[in-house]
């Protein structure tokens, strides 16, 4: 994941890559999110898309939903 910020802090660029570089793969980790972390999972598709107003800052949503990765990597090797 890559995030540019603007000058003034609005998000400028996000460039989410695939986990392994396959779509199949990012599509599980979207089930397992849902499964595992659906408050995240929603915190950061509305929250940081703009749907909802953020509550937490862009970046502990960010580092929350690497860890997240990580752990689902872990789990599905």
């Amino acid at each position: 994941m890559r995030l540019e910020l603007s000058p003034e802090g609005l998000i400028s660029r996000l460039n989410l890559s695939p986990v392994s570089g396959s779509i199949g793969r990012e599509l599980a980790l979207l089930a397992w999110m849902k499964e595992n972390h659906a408050e995240l999972q929603e915190e950061f598709y509305l929250q940081l898309w703009g749907e909802v107003p953020l509550v937490r800052p862009v970046e502990q949503v960010i580092a929350d939903m690497l860890v997240a990765e990580q752990e689902f990597v872990a789990e599905n090797p």
